[in-house]
């Protein structure tokens, strides 16, 4: 570097991170102080030390969320950098909403930072925000599907507060049982409108004939529609015509929202539980329209892949069951056991429906474990399920599918099951055979049997990591 090395504040009461944090900004060449508490950190930089500051939330003395307004305005040149292992979708707002450089939910990867870094002292400034970037705002209600604490919702709340505070449309893909209505409520609230003002329109049991009345009529997306905001679940479900008149509305919409910088044009959020990078692929939906949607697409991961998020969830759900009844009744540790061993096909609307069921089976003020069994059934992984005491693959998938279908039910949620079941399948293969190959793209074609383009063209469809370092493991 020529001159002084840029110097750079990092503060957490962690040690363990701080060194790590420290040791590898070393190592890039930067001046490096540290902090451990919210008065040290306040002291060097009102001393005027420090070009970036690297801070976390919690500390013993504060919150540096709270602090950030008073440290902006004394120092209006200091760039900052947010990172955090308590975030939540509050959390993920309040720190858009100061206008920090990155936010970095915990746990994050050095490479990650080292980027951030450089960007954060290349900028000219602060991150501005425009009229069509407005900050989010903070929704009055979050429902149940939008609690936890997992790696996997950090990311969600982050890529929430970027998709409320832009006017591109928002695709929310998740399973059923996610309850995306409610998705979509929230993402409504944090766009500054409130939820009255979304109209909701499924099209999973529409017959084809009226998509296009239900999707651009008076429900929909029609001008004089008094509606700010639409729900279209099932986008899936659209027929090429009308896919082809929605991508040309959306284009038309885009350029509009851009020019005039206001995002409430009109707030439209589509839903679906499939995949749609692989029906783009397979010619069944239009590359088009999907690449209108690509800016804004929101992953809500499954609740197996979250389970450390399960005895929060189900403690919340109690909790307000004890609300509503007026009663005390609580989760005793071993039933979390037991609850944290289900696979959860029908996510949290089925876990909501079992803890519901187990609160009103209990007389006294514990949910026992047995309880919970008797609801979900044993499903430890480890269980012989077949005479040979061995289980096959085919046999996983059908106990998989009765799960889903006791947890599930409804037609409208089952629509398009056969490819939803592909979808599932075709993403953790291809990523296993890449942890069996360290990554290499070349043998991983070969052992699928696939030309080695196409693999590529399925790793970007459905967004694996082409870091083979991820494989390594």
């Amino acid at each position: 570097m020529i001159g002084s090395p840029p110097q750079i504040i990092v503060a957490d009461d962690d040690r363990t991170v701080r060194t790590v944090i420290v040791q590898a900004l070393n190592r890039q060449g930067y001046d490096v102080l540290s902090a451990t508490t919210i008065a040290s950190m306040w002291d060097m930089l009102t001393s005027g030390k420090g070009e970036l500051l690297i801070t976390d939330v919690g500390f013993p003395d504060g919150d540096a969320l709270e602090l950030l307004p008073r440290i902006q305005a004394k120092r209006p040149e200091l760039k900052i950098i947010v990172m955090s292992a308590r975030s939540n979708l509050l959390t993920a707002i309040k720190t858009q909403q100061r206008d920090v450089s990155t936010y970095l939910p915990k746990p994050f990867e050095l490479k990650a930072l080292i980027e951030g870094v450089k960007s954060a002292l290349t900028s000219t400034g602060q991150a501005q925000q425009t009229d069509a970037q407005k900050t989010a705002q903070m929704p009055q209600h979050i429902s149940a599907s939008l609690l936890g604490k997992s790696p996997a919702m950090q990311m969600t709340f982050k890529q929430m507060a970027k998709c409320a505070s832009q006017p591109y449309p928002v695709l929310i893909q998740a399973e059923p049982g996610t309850d995306k209505l409610e998705v979509a409520r929230t993402l409504c609230e944090m766009s500054g409108l409130s939820p009255d003002d979304m109209s909701f329109i499924d099209l999973t049991a529409a017959p084809a004939e009226t998509h296009h009345e239900l999707v651009f009529g008076e429900q929909g997306l029609s001008p004089s529609s008094e509606h700010k905001a639409v729900l279209i679940n099932g986008i899936e479900m659209l027929d090429g015509a009308v896919q082809q008149a929605l991508s040309r509305y959306l284009t038309t919409l885009s350029a509009g929202a851009a020019r005039s910088g206001n995002i409430h044009l009109k707030r439209i959020f589509l839903a679906s539980h499939v995949q749609l990078a692989s029906r783009v692929e397979q010619g069944r939906f239009r590359e088009d329209l999907f690449s209108s949607l690509a800016s804004g697409i929101l992953h809500i991961p499954p609740l197996r892949n979250r389970k450390e998020d399960i005895t929060l969830l189900a403690q919340h759900i109690c909790e307000q069951l004890n609300a509503e009844q007026n009663e005390f009744k609580t989760v005793e540790p071993s039933a979390h056991m037991v609850l944290q061993n289900h696979d959860w096909p029908g996510n949290v609307t089925e876990l909501i429906s079992v803890i519901t069921k187990a609160y009103h089976l209990t007389k006294g003020t514990l949910i026992s474990a047995e309880t919970a069994f008797q609801l979900i059934g044993n499903t430890a992984p480890a269980e012989d399920t077949s005479e040979s005491g061995s289980s096959s693959l085919s046999d996983d998938v059908r106990r998989h599918l009765q799960r889903y279908f006791a947890a599930v039910g409804s037609e409208a949620s089952l629509a398009g099951l056969h490819q939803q079941i592909l979808d599932e399948v075709e993403k953790p293969l291809i990523e296993t055979v890449l942890r069996y190959t360290s990554g290499n793209q070349l043998k991983a074609a070969q052992i699928l049997g696939l030309n080695r383009n196409t693999l590529r063209k399925k790793i970007s469809l459905l967004t694996i990591s082409t870091n083979r370092a991820d494989y390594k493991s």
